[in-house]
């Protein structure tokens, strides 16, 4: 197995230790681990109940943010494109022919701006959020992954803040099983 999926095991283990010459090594045994599909000696308790609670709210977060954002992207920039298309209606119609000098330019400016924001508002969230799923989506499958090796199932109990405008999102309980 390649050391890159072997660190995925010891980040969860208990016995995993840590050095700035050799990397990550087994507590157990002191050597740099190797094995084939899973390791004899693993130990998962505390450590991998916290990364299963911390990739876990890191999911669950980012799914219930995919509406906000998906939203986002066609409400803010049609209103950004709104305000662009009557930007340029008033400077065709207006600007140009009654020649309305500085202060009809800055006015054009500053709506163009404003139009040109919006339309950025939409797209930003949505490229930042494209970044995260990657990232997020991948270390649930590898836990879920790992979780199939050694014979583990959790489930896990989510409790959302009552306030309607706290994002937050809290685990109330997680339930480790082990399967024989």
């Amino acid at each position: 197995m390649r050391r890159k999926e072997i660190n995925k095991h010891c980040n969860l283990c208990e016995y995993q230790k840590k050095d700035f010459k050799s990397g990550s090594y087994c507590g157990v045994t002191d050597e740099v681990p190797y094995f084939e599909k899973k390791c004899d000696k693993i130990y998962l308790n505390k450590s991998f109940e916290k990364k299963v609670r911390q990739i876990n709210i890191e999911y669950q977060k980012l799914a219930s943010r995919k509406f906000d954002i998906f939203g986002g992207v066609i409400l803010f920039p049609l209103i950004g494109f709104i305000i662009l298309y009557l930007d340029y209606l008033f400077f065709t119609k207006l600007y140009v022919p009654f020649s309305l000098g500085v202060p009809g330019f800055l006015v054009l400016s500053i709506v163009f701006l404003i139009g040109f924001f919006l339309i950025a508002k939409g797209t930003g969230p949505l490229i930042f959020f494209k970044q995260q799923k990657d990232v997020i989506y991948k270390n649930k499958i590898d836990l879920d992954n790992i979780c199939k090796v050694y014979g583990i199932e959790y489930e896990i109990k989510f409790k959302k803040n009552k306030n309607p405008f706290d994002q937050n999102l809290y685990i109330e309980n997680v339930n480790i099983d082990k399967l024989k």
